[in-house]
């Protein structure tokens, strides 16, 4: 790189940074609060004026988890299962928190002899589609959306097959089985 190109470069990137850092400083000089803040399902009280800011989280749901576990076991005698809500903490800034849940996601744990079998795998995602399509939402904080299936061995080998439910039903009605719905949530 020539040292004129270098230099040019230079005097691009250091623009580029002033303005960046103007747009931020604007940004930051804003003092008005919105409003009206987005309950998420929540009652009045707890979603008031006061103003937060908006951070991803996750809350187990352990009596949900139960529920679903002990429903799962019923079709997969081996299988464990786990319940959360994914959605919005809205931090206060006096540093008080409200959870706001945008959707119920399950986990699944099957224990298997070989990870590198697909029509074992996809077997598994054959029965488990059905189920969770069926499964009541009744109870949900928010409406059942992704599914985690954990495939292992022992704790240091397993493979992940994650997918939305409904693409998950979307797929078996299109009617992939088996292996075909093993790769499908593989190549996600």
């Amino acid at each position: 790189m020539t040292r004129r190109t270098k230099l040019l470069l230079s005097i691009f990137l250091g623009a580029l940074l002033l303005l960046v850092i103007y747009f931020i400083s604007q940004r930051a000089m804003r003092t008005s609060a919105p409003e009206e803040v987005p309950s998420f399902g929540l009652s009045p009280a707890d979603s008031g004026p006061a103003p937060c800011a908006y951070v991803w989280a996750q809350q187990d749901l352990p009596e949900i988890g139960q529920r679903f576990n002990a429903d799962l076991q019923r079709l997969i005698p081996e299988a464990t299962g786990d319940a959360y809500a994914f959605g919005e903490d809205c931090v206060r800034e006096d540093g008080s928190r409200t959870f706001g849940a945008m959707e119920t996601d399950f986990t699944i744990n099957i224990p298997v002899s070989d990870l590198t079998d697909d029509a074992a795998l996809g077997a598994y995602l054959e029965r488990l589609i059905p189920f969770l399509s069926a499964y009541p939402t009744d109870g949900l904080p928010a409406r059942l959306n992704r599914i985690d299936v954990r495939f292992f061995v022992s704790e240091q080998e397993f493979r992940y097959v994650r997918f939305e439910l409904s693409a998950g039903i979307a797929a078996y009605e299109q009617g992939l089985r088996g292996v075909e719905l093993l790769q499908e949530f593989d190549k996600k």
